[in-house]
């Protein structure tokens, strides 16, 4: 009875130090606009690639990457603070802000490629991601126990490489 009740109050414990600290973190929207703010750049020419809560070396933090005409940011911010832990920056050649294509319309063209609808895959990944001086399209999907990856041009709109095998 006694390992009972002390597993229970540590459950409590548990649930009440997490709900503690999700409510001293700041939102999705404030670490994106931290992000922004320190790599000096509007939210009407920012085009987010990724952005998600994340751990890294035992900090709660976002995970953050975006781009703006040539250039290409990549930070963590601190989940509880909003400060900036880490930062890239990538400058390219080529002006990214003229895209033709987004994530949506890639993975129709994958799909429509591989014969599937959306409701007839599991979607493992879909992010946009840069490949030797262009932005792509990395689409992943599994349907009917095959494993598809597209690698889609923004620009272009044409599939670039394509990969089919066996799901494990």
């Amino acid at each position: 009875m006694k390992k009972t009740i002390i597993a229970v109050l540590v459950i409590l414990a548990t649930v009440f130090m997490v709900s503690a600290v999700a409510e001293n973190r700041i939102s999705l929207d404030e670490a994106k606009k931290a992000a922004l703010e320190y790599a000096g750049v509007t939210a009407e020419n920012a085009t987010f690639l990724k952005a998600y809560l994340d751990r890294d070396d035992g900090r709660i933090v976002y995970d953050i990457e975006f781009f703006d005409a040539n250039t290409k940011y990549e930070m963590d911010v601190d989940a509880t603070t909003g400060s900036i832990n880490e930062f890239e920056k990538e400058v390219f050649q080529r002006d990214f802000a003229v895209q033709k294509l987004t994530n949506d319309e890639a993975m129709q063209v994958a799909l429509a490629d591989a014969g599937f609808s959306a409701e007839n895959v599991r979607i493992k990944k879909s992010k946009m991601d840069e490949d030797d001086g262009r932005m792509i399209y990395e689409i992943e999907f599994v349907a009917d126990g095959m494993e598809y990856e597209y690698d889609i041009d923004v620009q272009t709109c044409t599939i670039i490489e394509k990969n089919v095998e066996k799901a494990d």
